[in-house]
């Protein structure tokens, strides 16, 4: 498994510069200079690079910025948006189908990263099969409160999607406690976390499990401030290096 770690703008060459893996947020891309010629040299170099929409930290993209954020990165891949605040099923595969049409029309991408949701286990799986359907879908990413929301562990629903749609799993965040980091992963292609580099900006370093409570990005302004979090000392930096270098594959 491979591991995207997510920085803050003003230490993502110290930080993530020895990676191969990583995730773009695609409004930062547009918006962000510094932020977008970091993940353009990325492409450049050949890492795989991501594309998500930034519905973690509270945003709506639209249409024309998705677009636009694609024209600037060309990734490797492209998160299809979803309903994150409702986990609609219908309204998930709907927005999906849309994107997909829409993407590949105007740019020629075909290859997308689908998040399914439901409210409950069946309307999840279903959600699951039905975006594995839509034109583009390579890769189904699964959300790190699933054991919270259906009583199933994160692992062994990502292997029965995997088992019935062929597609690759990327996990979308890990647990606080890691413990899905130290469940069977095998077969789970990559995932993306920003707690890591938060930890390490925090002043620590973390192996598994954790020794100390995840402060959250909350500590470092919030979850969209984050990004321009620029107040470590080097000693800090020093230790996000260290849980990145650590994390960056299992």
């Amino acid at each position: 498994m491979k591991i995207a770690h997510i920085s803050p703008t003003a230490y993502l060459d110290v930080t993530l510069g020895e990676t191969d893996f990583q995730l773009a947020l695609a409004d930062q891309i547009v918006s962000n200079d510094e932020y977008r010629k970091f993940y353009q040299m990325c492409r450049a170099r050949g890492d795989f690079v991501m594309m998500d929409v930034p519905a973690f930290e509270g945003e709506d993209i639209d249409a024309e910025t998705l677009l636009e954020a694609i024209s600037l990165l060309s990734p490797n891949e492209v998160s299809l948006p979803d309903a994150y605040t409702t986990r609609d099923a219908r309204k998930t595969v709907e927005q999906a189908e849309d994107a997909s049409d829409i993407i590949r029309r105007e740019t020629g991408m075909n290859s997308f990263v689908a998040y399914p949701r439901g409210q409950t286990l069946n309307d999840y799986r279903r959600c699951a099969w039905l975006l594995a359907q839509v034109e583009g879908v390579k890769t189904l990413a699964v959300v790190e409160e699933i054991e919270e929301w259906f009583g199933i562990s994160r692992a062994e629903l990502s292997y029965e999607l995997r088992t019935q749609t062929g597609l690759d799993i990327h996990y979308a965040g890990v647990q606080d406690d890691l413990a899905d980091l130290a469940d069977d992963v095998i077969g789970i292609r990559s995932a993306d976390t920003a707690k890591f580099v938060v930890w390490g900006l925090n002043g620590y370093r973390v192996g598994y499990p954790p020794h100390v409570p995840y402060p959250g990005r909350k500590s470092l302004g919030g979850r969209q401030e984050y990004f321009d979090y620029k107040d470590a000392k080097l000693n800090e930096i020093r230790d996000a290096i260290y849980n990145v270098m650590k994390w960056r594959e299992i």
